[in-house]
């Protein structure tokens, strides 16, 4: 094996090793992939080259809140929304009397300025005079 000495790394000997790269010896290292190129590369990724292999889909639960993801959908990386009135859902900060889509109509009471159905001018003469 070391009868002969050490032979030298020559390109078209089918090993890609120093000093041969896909820019100095192309039968052995392949043709090269850069970000940039136009080609999604086996060792790109939409992550490390989104110019060459398209952007990443969206995950909910990665840490990033991505085009396609709110806070409604994902609030892992969006966070919490907060009170937001019409989604179905009356939140701590939500009531009858700013909300109704979320929170339902608001219960009749004397003294609110509204005489509702349920109320009349004996049971509740502030809202409902006699007339």
């Amino acid at each position: 094996m070391w009868d002969c000495g050490y032979c030298p790394n020559y390109c078209g000997d089918g090993i890609c090793d120093y000093p041969e790269f896909c820019t100095t010896c192309l039968p052995d290292c392949g043709v090269c992939a850069w970000c940039g190129d136009g080609e999604c590369g086996p060792y790109e990724r939409c992550v490390t080259c989104p110019d060459d292999c398209g952007s990443c889909p969206d995950v909910c639960g990665d840490h990033v809140c991505g085009l396609t993801e709110h806070c409604s959908t994902c609030p892992a990386d969006c966070s919490t929304c907060g009170d937001v009135c019409g989604d179905s859902v009356c939140g701590p900060r939500e009531s009858c009397r700013d909300c109704t889509a979320d929170c339902g109509s608001c219960p009749a009471v004397c003294g609110d300025g509204t005489c509702a159905p349920t109320e009349n001018c004996t049971r509740c003469p502030a809202d409902c005079p006699c007339p």
